[in-house]
């Protein structure tokens, strides 16, 4: 094995691009958590974006918590990634400390 992987970003026309713009390519998180945990153990992605690192630990077999700031990005999870992997099976999620109302958004510091 090299000491580099070559994995090629996340292209405008691939199949796994969301639009997200700090999103991974799901290769890279694949070898990182195939690499680093088994099946059965727990992920933490604790700056999740549009939960890359969710999916491939989900597909893998990993139990997964991820944390986002952004509603955007909770939002995109739920809306892309969480929906994608219900179609294949059954997915169970609790969202913690989403903004609900329009006041609690208001609410939220920018940073």
């Amino acid at each position: 094995m090299k000491d580099w992987w070559e994995i090629p970003v996340v292209g405008s026309a691939t199949r796994e691009r969301l639009g997200y713009p700090t999103q991974k390519p799901e290769r890279l998180l694949e070898r990182i958590i195939q690499a680093s945990s088994n099946k059965g153990d727990l992920v933490l992605d604790a700056f999740c974006g549009c939960g890359t690192t969710l999916a491939v630990a989900h597909r893998l077999g990993r139990r997964w918590i991820g944390i986002d700031i952004s509603p955007t990005a909770i939002k995109t999870i739920e809306n892309q990634r969480l929906r994608q992997l219900k179609a294949v099976k059954d997915v169970d999620y609790i969202v913690v400390g989403m903004p609900k109302t329009i006041e609690e958004l208001r609410q939220l510091k920018p940073f």
